[in-house]
């Protein structure tokens, strides 16, 4: 029941994998306002999960000195509803906790210059954003927690607000498979 993404007559387009049913295409989906109907759209796949699909947008034209710009936007795989946009390219891996779907992923803000780590809920769209400090990185996730690797250590971060638990030098746990 999963649907699929595939092009069909050079439109990506969403298919229910069991039954054919297309439950949505590039066209048909939300977007941000500044990102023009003829803009390229592909799948951003080192991000993607099963319940979220990223996709990057890029403007056919450019602006009025011909220069390009992309926007990414983050998805529901079922409905297409959006759950978050992104000024900037986004970073994977995603880190996801497996029992509610909600996933994490760092994004690129070329304003600034700033790294954003954003969690998404794959029914509500996004719970927060956060600024990540330095070389931080997202390396693990439980069902109540996201583990960061900062330097030499480490940060926990809940699921819920995004807030600060507790800084260490432990050992993150990881998820290994035989």
């Amino acid at each position: 029941m999963a649907p699929a993404s595939s092009r069909r007559q050079g439109l990506l387009t969403a298919v229910d994998a069991t039954t054919g049913e297309i439950r949505w295409d590039a066209n048909t989906l939300s977007r941000r306002t500044d990102v023009e109907s003829s803009s390229a759209v592909s799948v951003v796949d080192d991000v993607s999960q099963e319940d979220i699909v990223f996709l990057n947008w890029v403007d056919s034209a450019g602006n009025s000195q011909g220069i390009k710009y992309s926007v990414v936007s983050a998805h529901n795989v079922k409905t297409g509803a959006m759950l978050a946009e992104f000024s900037g390219h986004v970073t994977g891996p995603s880190i996801i906790d497996e029992s509610s779907g909600n996933l994490a992923v760092s994004s690129f803000r070329p304003t600034d210059g700033a790294r954003i780590l954003t969690a998404i809920d794959p029914d509500s769209g996004t719970l927060w954003e956060q600024v990540l400090e330095g070389d931080t990185t997202p390396a693990s996730a439980s069902d109540k927690v996201i583990y960061l690797r900062v330097g030499m250590g480490n940060v926990t971060i809940t699921w819920s607000d995004g807030h600060q638990q507790q800084r260490g030098q432990e050992r993150i746990p990881m998820a290994v498979t035989p």
